[in-house]
């Protein structure tokens, strides 16, 4: 076996994703309201509570169920896909935008919509010089944009929206962004090894898939209560 078939098992693409965020969602429920006090407690617990129930619909109806239903290919797949790739990557600026802003929801979906647009218009222009062109540039594309936008938003929005009073948060934030960073970097490195015929690639993306799927919101709760009080 290879390791396309294994990232292609249904274990991988469903079993290994959805097992700790059920852990951790079932913890929050039980724990997660106990110790809030501020406006930022209760955003981060609903926050967290939000965006584990989305981490779970996204393999499960993506996968399974739209399999089930006929769904999975042509333009339905198409809109499951790009619905669930781009609330991926909105529950990063929400989390963001909320923390230091109120009522910023509208402000977030416009900025996750930044990547995927600029994907389009570039990955449409190379399919007009080369029709043939694998999809996975586009998903290479995709990646390297938004390992661009969390660098800026780790080094340039961060410092410049929490001031030294808010330390913790920014401390919090920053940590927050480079881990998005991470896994980007690391999904545009599996995707170069893939284009350049190494199977090795897809084995690698087994790495940036947990950080994204099963391991974000949980280090985003614990991140915010280990510099909350600084």
């Amino acid at each position: 076996m290879n390791w396309y078939d294994v990232y292609s098992s249904g274990f991988q693409s469903l079993w290994a994703l959805i097992a700790i965020p059920l852990a951790f969602l079932t913890y929050v429920c039980v724990v997660g309201s106990k110790t809030e006090r501020s406006r930022q407690d209760h955003f981060i617990t609903s926050f967290c509570l939000i965006w584990t129930v989305e981490t779970l619909l996204d393999p499960i109806l993506g996968g399974p169920v739209a399999k089930a239903l006929g769904l999975s290919e042509g333009l339905s797949g198409s809109a499951i896909l790009f619905l669930f790739v781009y609330l991926g990557d909105l529950r990063v600026f929400v989390l963001l935008f909320g923390l230091v802003q109120e009522h910023a929801l509208k402000k977030a979906a416009a900025f996750a919509l930044i990547i995927p647009a600029l994907t389009g218009v570039l990955y449409g222009a190379a399919t007009l010089w080369d029709p043939q062109l694998s999809s996975q540039w586009m998903w290479l594309i995709y990646e390297l944009g938004f390992l661009g936008m969390a660098i800026w938003l780790v080094r340039r929005w961060v410092p410049q929206h929490c001031g030294e009073e808010q330390a913790g948060l920014r401390d919090m934030l920053s940590s927050c962004g480079a881990y998005v960073a991470t896994y980007y970097a690391l999904w545009a490195s599996s995707d170069i090894l893939i284009l350049l015929g190494f199977d090795e690639g897809w084995g690698l993306r087994l790495l940036p898939n947990q950080l994204y799927y099963a391991l974000w919101i949980p280090f985003v709760y614990v991140r915010y209560w280990s510099t909350r009080d600084r």
